[in-house]
Formats: structure tokens, sequence, C-alpha cells
């Protein structure tokens, strides 16, 4: 958190409270100079150090050393330093023994800090209202600070990006007053708000000429649009246009010294995956998709060697491939093969993108993991739903295991939002009407759905729920709802439901269409079953020679089974599209646009 500290915001409260005066040597004994140390110096600089907790107990001691309504000052610091400390019920106590009525002067900065207890606590409309009845004008600098940065908070977490970043721009101006680790924290804020939005949003952006968010813009769109090798000789022109911009201090420095890191692309990949068994029509969907990206551009194409590989083989297959010179390996795939090929390794010996998620999370060197993970998009519904205002949850799942994981990742983010689950209900196949009928009954309201189904369930749960359930109830759903290709009939029973999917299915990019079409005429009776995977495979290749840039970088890229992005761990997250069901057809949702009724 930004939060600053508050200085002495008047004449009077700085006299009450006094200085202490120390002489510099003893040569000020006799007439010299003299240096005035304020009494807080100590707790400011355990501040600026990052000791919050340390800075609270000190402005703690202060207190209680003065009288007011320098006191109520120092208290008010201290419940600031706890709250940078994230220590918020130590400083909610400590706010409550604040008694302003022999205050002076704190009445807007006790508003910011309630909006700051009140955001900590997903509270965003108590936030929002307690910044919006302060008076900017009548703020010292010092505290416009705190204002802009509440501000940017509120925003990040009403997922509203763009005003985010517009509010720490105007941080930025006032950040002189500040420590240079504070306004580079606020430079790399402002660059992660601007990489999530989309190419277009960034390009319109950039349009005004020596405007400074134009520039911060116009540099994010370079980073991802401009290939690696020429990331320099972009950011070069970059400067040309924008030769006094505040990135010019940390952001490009960064990404130079980033870019000279990035591995070169790769030369000779080893594609691994199970090519016979159960897995064989998926495995052959996902090589077939890599291969088309493969076959796209022939120019500096690198060598690509597919093998079939087992459990019991994975990690004899990997050596062999290494020491036949890859420099890159792409699979396994089953979550059994990729746990035998990893096991307790900490460094793998060539960048390895695996096509699935570790059940542990771990940092090994080298790793690279990116699937289409049902977790991520459980999770993705959770942080939705919060958005549209919804705060308590019934869920459905089947009793399969799949059921169990997106059960966990839904619960795991709603409830870390503040969400209330009031029922779980697992169903079977063959009693769907009736569970519905009777965990509807019982009287324990919800004002949302979450339902974790495949089609032929969803068709069955929805209007089940529509039947028995008093009102209208949102209903949210991953992409297994959707079998992915037009079904008005079969899906009319879908209507109203919200769901979650990639952009190759609900609405195909410019770039998508020619991949798109070209693998429907190559696999015409494979398509409409494996429509994601080639996707999947896809996205696998055309992500290899980025992705050491994006963790670098903090870039995303634009996938066709989503805006992709990669942690510092090399797990890869997508960015889905929203629909919603309407005469049993997907129709696209904005990502902030309210379901219809």
């Amino acid at each position: 958190m930004l939060i600053r500290t508050l200085y002495l915001i008047t004449v009077l409260t700085a006299l009450l409270a006094g200085c202490i005066t120390l002489p510099q040597n003893p040569a000020t004994q006799n007439g010299g100079t003299t240096e005035t140390v304020e009494p807080d110096q100590r707790a400011k600089s355990l501040e600026r150090a990052g000791r919050y907790q340390d800075a609270a107990f000190e402005y703690q001691l202060l207190a209680k050393r003065t009288n007011p309504p320098a006191r109520q000052n120092y208290q008010l610091n201290a419940v600031k330093a706890l709250l940078k400390a994230k220590l918020l019920p130590a400083a909610k106590i400590e706010l409550n023994t604040i008694d302003f009525n022999q205050s002076f002067g704190l009445e807007i900065s006790r508003e910011l800090v309630e909006a700051s207890i009140a955001l900590a606590e997903q509270q965003l409309d108590a936030a929002s209202q307690r910044l919006d009845r302060l008076t900017y004008l009548q703020m010292p600098e010092i505290l416009r600070i705190e204002y802009h940065d509440l501000r940017a908070q509120l925003f990040d977490l009403q997922d509203r990006k763009l005003e985010a970043v517009r509010e720490r721009v105007q941080l930025d101006t006032l950040l002189k007053l500040d420590s240079p680790v504070t306004a580079k924290n606020n430079h790399q804020a402002i660059w992660d708000g601007l990489i999530a939005l989309d190419s277009e949003t960034l390009t319109q952006l950039s349009q005004p000429s020596g405007d400074i968010l134009s520039g911060w813009a116009a540099l994010v769109l370079l980073t991802k649009t401009a290939p690696a090798e020429r990331i320099a000789e972009s950011i070069n022109g970059w400067q040309m246009r924008f030769p006094s911009h505040p990135a010019n201090s940390d952001i490009v420095q960064n990404l130079l010294q980033e870019n000279r890191q990035v591995a070169s692309k790769p030369v000779k990949i080893a594609l691994l995956l199970p090519l016979t068994g159960k897995f064989r029509p998926q495995a052959e969907a996902v090589r077939d998709g890599f291969l088309t990206a493969w076959g796209e551009n022939r120019l500096n194409q690198p060598e690509i060697n597919v093998k079939d590989v087992t459990v019991e083989n994975v990690r004899r297959i990997y050596q062999e491939v290494v020491d036949h010179g890859a420099n890159f390996v792409v699979g396994p795939v089953q979550k059994d093969a990729v746990t035998a090929l990893v096991g307790q390794q900490t460094q793998l010996p060539v960048p390895t993108l695996i096509l699935n998620y570790l059940d542990i999370p771990m940092v090994v060197g080298n790793l690279y993991q990116f699937g289409l993970s049902p977790e991520q998009e459980a999770s993705e519904i959770a942080t939705r739903a919060w958005a549209d205002g919804q705060r308590s949850a019934m869920v459905f799942v089947p009793k399969v295991e799949w059921g169990d994981r997106v059960l966990k990742a839904f619960q795991t983010t709603w409830e870390k939002q503040g969400g209330q689950l009031t029922k779980t209900v697992v169903y079977t196949e063959s009693d769907i009407a009736k569970t519905v009928k009777k965990a509807v009954s019982d009287g324990k309201m919800a004002n949302m759905v979450f339902m974790g189904a495949f089609p032929k369930h969803g068709r069955q749960i929805s209007p089940s729920l529509r039947s028995f359930y008093p009102g209208k109830l949102p209903i949210y759903s991953t992409s297994h709802v959707y079998q992915g290709v037009a079904a008005p009939t079969e899906d009319f029973d879908l209507n109203g439901v919200i769901f979650n999917d990639m952009p190759w299915v609900l609405a195909p990019s410019e770039k998508s269409r020619p991949l798109l079409t070209l693998i429907q005429q190559s696999w015409p009776e494979q398509f409409n079953t494996h429509k994601r995977l080639y996707a999947f495979g896809i996205d696998a290749y055309q992500l290899l020679p980025h992705l050491r840039q994006m963790v670098l970088q903090r870039t995303q890229l634009e996938g066709h089974t989503g805006l992709l992005s990669v942690d510092d761990k090399g797990s890869v997250y997508r960015q889905l599209q929203w629909a919603q069901f309407v005469n049993g057809v997907p129709r696209l949702l904005g990502s902030g646009a309210l379901p219809q009724e």
C-alpha cells in the first residue's frame, strides 16, 4: 500500500508538539547554527525503512508524552503505520482510542484513514463515499498523495484499471514531496495497470503528443507489439517523442536491462505428448494446433521433434531430446507425467513449457506451466461475480474429482473477497431435478449460483432453478457449460447463464480467423469436439519466444485462448471473455457490462 505518513499539517500543531534543538558540534554552542530535529524523526525513518510496526510503536510513545491536539496527530500516524504493516485489527483498536474532540485539523486525515480501513475490509461502497465527500482543494498537498493513492486502490479493486492509472499519473506529480522509492513504486503500479489493457485501448491513449499518460501508454504498447530483438530500437524512438517523461528515470532502464536478458528464440523444439493410449485424440489436437502455428511463418522456422511419451518413459525421452540439442521442450500434458518429469528438481536443463499445472506450487528453474485450467476459470468467476455486486453464493458441482477442484478454487477466491457460501450442493446425473428442488426449498437464500457443469447437466440445473427458486437468480458457470458450437435449440435451457470462455470460441480475432478456418478445413470431423485444444496448441507454440520477456517485463500476449500473462514463478494465466446465453446463443459481455435479467 502506498499511503504516506501524515506530517504536521498546521503551524499550531507543530508548535504544540514542540521541537528538540541539538548542537551540531561544539562550535554551534558559541553562536554557531543549530539543527532542528522533529520529535517524530525516528518514527518517520522507520517508516521509510519499511519497519511500519516499529514506527507505529514510536508514534504511540510520542502520543503518550504529548498533550492534545498533537497527541491525536501522533495516534493517527500510528494507525496509518499499522495499516501499512497490514495489522488491521490493531489499527482499528488504536483508532478507537483517539479523542477527536481534542484534535485540531484532522478531519480530512481521519476520513482518509477510515477510507483506507474500508478498502482493507473490502467495503468498496463505504470507501468510495468517504473519498467522494472530501473537498480536494481544501487538502494540503501531502494529503493529496494519500487521496490519489486511495482512489487508485479503490479503482483497482473495482477492476477500473484505466481510472486507477489516471489517479496514479496525477499522484506522480505530487511525489516530489516523498522519497524516490515511492515514486518508483508508483511508476511500477502505473505500468502494471496499463499492461492489463488491450492494445486497442493503449493505441487510443497513446495518440495525444506530449501528454504524460500518452507516453506511458505508448511505452507499454511497444513492449506488447515490438519483437524482442527490436525492443531497444523501439524504446529509442519512444525517448525521442518523450524525452522528459518520468518513465525514463526507472522503467525504461529496467526494460533495456531486462531485454538484454531475454532468451533467444527456440531453434530446436521437442514436443512431448501422449500420442498413444486413451488421450491420443486430445494429444493429436494439441499437436495439430502447435504445428499449424509453426507452419504459419516459414521464415527462420525452428526444428520440431514430436515424441510420444508416457508416465514411464517421460524422463528418459526428455533427457534424450536435450542430449540431441533441443533448446526448448514443450510438454508433457498429463499431470502424472508432469509430476514424474519435474519430481524434486530445482532446475531443468533447458526452458520447458509443461502443458498443465503442478498440484503443489513450486519454483523450478527453466520451468513454465500452461494449461486450460478449470480452477483458473472458477476463480475468475468468483472475482467477476463479486464485481457484479453478488455477495452470497449457492454452488452446484458434480460428484467427481473435477467438481471438487472447481469448488475449491471458487470458494477460496470467493471467501477471500468476503463472499459467503450459503450452500454447496453435490449432484449426480441421476437425480439433478430432485437435488435442485431440495436445495432451494430449505430457506437458505443466496443472490447468485455458481454452477460447475457440462452442457448436459447445465441444461437440467438451470431450468430447475428457474422453476423452484423464487425470483431471478444469476447463474455463473465455466466454459465447460458450452460445447463450443452454437446450438440454439439444445442450449435454450441455458438462457441467462453467464460464463467465461476463450476468444477463439466466443469472438475470434482477425489473427485467429485464418488459423481457425485452416484447422476446420484440415480436420473437419474433429474440429467441433477439440476446438479449444487446437487453440491451446497454437498458443503453446506462439508463447515460446515471449515467455522470458513476459516474466521480466510483465507484458501480456493476446492469445487465442485468452489474454496471456506469466507470473514470476512461470505460470501462465488466461484472462477470458464473458458471455451470456440469450435465445440459446452466447452473447458477448464486456468486462464491466452487467448481465441481462
